[in-house]
């Protein structure tokens, strides 16, 4: 395929004649050394589209860092790929109540207990202004001690 012989500098050139499936071209490579500053959310989109799996592939690969750097483009199942690694080494102060509703506030119970019982207690602080009694039951009773 061409596309994914050219560098991502004349990517940035061309893309915004880009539709959907020209984006769907890109090497993992060249996404992976994508420069979000330089695309918009609609390039995002077609790029991780949640609806494909090659979205949680994608997702799962990318360090936290750059995570940080894309989230602001994510959707409620963007962050239901992330691995649960990559959650419970998320830094919660960078997030806000939406963020946090995509996040915990999935009807996924099992992974809502599995992150919260291996969530360490300086996250579980930073959570604390999101933290509603519907979750409360999810948090063990030293959690809940820390909470008060």
């Amino acid at each position: 395929m061409l596309l994914q012989k050219y560098p991502n500098e004349r990517i940035y050139e061309i893309c915004q004649y880009f539709e959907y499936k020209h984006w769907q071209m890109l090497s993992n490579e060249q996404i992976f050394k994508l420069d979000f500053s330089k695309i918009d959310e609609k390039s995002f989109q077609a790029i991780f589209s949640p609806y494909d799996d090659r979205t949680k592939v994608l997702l799962q690969k990318y360090p936290n860092e750059r995570i940080y750097e894309i989230c602001h483009y994510f959707e409620y199942k963007h962050w239901q790929m992330l691995s649960d690694e990559q959650i419970l080494n998320f830094d919660f102060s960078k997030i806000d109540d939406k963020i946090f509703n995509d996040i915990f506030g999935s009807y996924d119970y099992s992974r809502n207990e599995k992150l919260f019982s291996k969530i360490s207690d300086s996250q579980l602080i930073a959570l604390k202004p999101y933290i509603g009694s519907n979750l409360h039951h999810y948090l063990s009773k030293k959690q809940k001690d820390l909470l008060k």
